[in-house]
Order: C-alpha cells, then structure tokens, then sequence
C-alpha cells in the first residue's frame, strides 16, 4: 500500500518480491540508521525490488571488498537480483551511494536495474566515490537509468558524483562488461575529485544510447575519466557540455596516457 515506510529492509538470502503501489507514493525511509535495503546473501534473480521511494540511508559506512566506505540507499553484494521502477534519493550521509553493487574476483554478479532515477543524493567525507552508483567487481546490466543532480563533497580523487567503477584485475580478463543503455548522467557536481559523471579503474563497461552532459567538478575531467585501463565500448552516445573548475583539457573525456584502453 501507498505510505511511508520507516525501516531498513534485509533480504536474507530470500528470494522475495518487496513491490511497492507506486514509486512516487509507496517510501521506504532508512531514518539515516543504515543502508535503506541489503541484498547481500547470494540472491538471484528471483529477488525483486520494484517501485519504491529509496531514501534517507546512512549509519555506518560499509567496508567494501574493495577496500572502500560506503553506505546509502540500495546495497547489493554478491547477489543477481532484479530492480525495477525505483527512485533512489536524499540519501545524504558520509561516503554515501545511492545504489551500491559489489561481487568477488571470482563471483562476478550480473543483476538487471531498470527504470531507476537516482537523483538529489549529497555525499560528504573522504569516500564519496560514486554517489549514484558504486560498482566493485560486478557487471550490473543498466537500462533507462537516470542518474542526476547528486553532489559529492568528497576530497579523494575518484569522488564521482555519478558512477565510480573499479575491478581487481585487468579489464580484458573479464568476459563481460557492465551494460549501460538508454541512460542519462547530467547535471551531478563534484567539490574536487577526477571523472565527476563516470569514473573508470579497470573497467569493462558498454555504454549504449547514453547522455554524459552538464557535469561539473571543481577540479579535472567532469565527464569520463579512466584512471587506469578500461575496455570501453561507446555506441550512440553524446558526451558534452561538461566543465571543470580547473579549466585543463579533456573535460568530457581522459585517458590517462600512460595506461591502457581497448576500444
């Protein structure tokens, strides 16, 4: 039913369906204690999330495996499940994220996320990377995502007000690649921090009909910025009109030059 919903949901393992009436009508509100929902016990695409309100995540920041701190809205380890028809917003806390997907060297999860908006989350602290979205080694498959109007105050280097991606090995190893189609990243902006709108170390990644514009950080590179090596595969995608405060070449897009990219 249509509400507000004060609690922190944890899936279990369960292979459940949570569906709200509406995503404008139907709120799940974290109260700043935790992550708002955990689907972290190996999970698969039975498990369902499906048109919710996700807001006011926060609590203790998560130690990540890989090595970082985050918390938020939406954090899925390990696990396949499907989200659908979600708006994740006003998660404002420490090192927060509005949607977290993480895996394993050896257990690369896949899960389907479509028709989300992740919109107005504010991140603060040294962290901050990818306040929309937090990938470590998984191959999340996107489809109209719109990811928009996030801040991050983040002092590191990848503090990404968009997307921060980032695999432990070589990104040619891996079979697959993060799938990202008919998705918006505009107007997020970062305080400092390299690649504000989508930030790449080590990434497989195919952006398919994406828009990558109006971003801005306050230091270098507020579009892409691949930090290391990435296997990029770009198809009908416009990358404009984002600026930096530091006013350097290769705002909407930067390749490192001393490392690598497949194309």
């Amino acid at each position: 039913h249509a509400g507000t919903y004060y609690e922190n949901i944890n899936y279990n393992g369960k292979n459940i369906s949570v569906i709200g009436e509406d995503k404008e009508t139907t709120i799940i509100d974290g109260g700043q204690n935790d992550v708002v929902v955990r689907i972290v016990n190996g999970e698969t695409n039975d498990a369902l999330l499906q048109s919710f309100t996700i807001r006011n995540g926060g609590g203790t920041p998560i130690s990540t495996n890989g090595g970082r701190s985050v918390t938020g809205g939406v954090f899925i380890s390990e696990s396949e499940p499907i989200l659908t028809n979600l708006l994740i917003t006003e998660n404002n806390c420490n090192d927060c994220a509005g949607l977290i997907v993480q895996g394993q060297h050896w257990l690369i999860p896949k899960p389907l996320i479509q028709n989300i908006e992740i919109i107005n989350n504010n991140c603060t602290g040294g962290g901050c990377s990818g306040v929309g979205v937090h990938i470590y080694n998984a191959v999340p498959e996107f489809n109209n995502l719109l990811i928009q109007n996030n801040n991050s105050d983040g002092l590191n280097l990848q503090a990404a007000a968009g997307i921060f991606a980032d695999f432990q090995y070589w990104p040619a190893n891996y079979p697959e690649s993060i799938i990202m189609e008919d998705t918006r990243i505009i107007n997020n902006s970062c305080s400092s921090g390299w690649g504000c709108a989508l930030s790449l170390d080590d990434t497989p990644i195919k952006l398919e009909n994406v828009l990558i514009a109006d971003n801005y950080t306050g230091e270098r590179y507020a579009g892409i910025y691949v930090g290391n090596a990435a296997k990029l595969e770009i198809i009908n995608t416009t990358i404009s009109n984002n600026t930096e405060g530091q006013n350097t070449s290769g705002s909407n897009l930067y390749i490192n030059e001393n490392f690598s990219i497949w194309l």
